[in-house]
């Protein structure tokens, strides 16, 4: 629910944790695993109630 009340917060969070990370990187599973990572943390770090435990990416497209 906290996540919902806070969507445009969680949502630049999100944007700059990503943000953080080159073409390069994203290409590889170990990026994309450090990036999910990343984005949790950050997430985390926001919220006062509950912990986002895993990171699911549905698409994910990238441009050199």
């Amino acid at each position: 629910i906290e996540v919902k009340d806070r969507e445009k917060q969680v949502s630049d969070v999100m944007q700059r944790a990503l943000e953080e990370f080159s073409y390069d990187e994203m290409r590889t599973n170990s990026g994309k695993a450090k990036m999910k990572t990343a984005v949790r943390s950050a997430v985390n770090d926001i919220l006062n109630q509950g912990r986002v435990e895993k990171v699911f990416v549905k698409t994910l497209i990238l441009k050199p």
